[in-house]
């Protein structure tokens, strides 16, 4: 058992070692895109504000077999939502994870769950959950009377809690 652990951990970190050129240059194109400051408006992801409530997406295994990474990601969790002044509310990526937040009572807003080796279509339903629908920018866009906006035929769902 711990040969399979130890390759699939092996396995992950390749992955993830391979993805860093990526990170680092997105980080780097968000922080040009953040430092530009010009006559026009700000748009409003970049605009600094006090936070008012926080939304942990919180990452964690489907099982046990990681040895001590669950329990030390639930307490990694736990300590930030404490340390922080607005309200804190969890969605769920991950067996695990969900269990703990419910275990705790923290309000949890939404929670989805990945085969071992998830594919595109298996992290749409993260990337468009249903609170943060295309309809609902739609109907935004729609309401400003814009000419260039095409609403989307149709969206894949994923189920939210609460």
């Amino acid at each position: 058992m711990e040969l399979v652990a130890g390759s699939k951990m092996r396995r992950s970190q390749t992955r993830a070692l391979q993805a860093r050129p990526y990170a680092e240059k997105l980080l780097e194109v968000l922080g040009d895109l953040a430092k530009q400051q010009g006559d026009e408006e700000q748009h409003p992801f970049l605009t600094v504000r006090p936070v008012q409530r926080n939304l942990i997406l919180f990452l964690n295994a489907n099982r046990g077999l990681a040895g001590g990474l669950p329990s030390n990601m639930n307490r990694r969790a736990a300590t930030f939502a404490l340390e922080q002044e607005a309200p804190v509310e969890f969605v769920t990526l991950g067996k695990k994870g969900r269990d703990f937040i419910v275990r705790t009572g923290q309000p949890l807003v939404g929670e989805f769950t990945m085969p071992d080796y998830p594919g595109l279509l298996d992290t749409l339903p993260v990337t468009r959950p249903p609170w943060a629908s295309m309809r609902c920018l739609a109907s935004a866009i729609n309401s400003s009377r814009s000419p260039n906006f095409v609403a989307p035929v149709g969206q894949t769902s994923a189920q939210a809690v609460g």
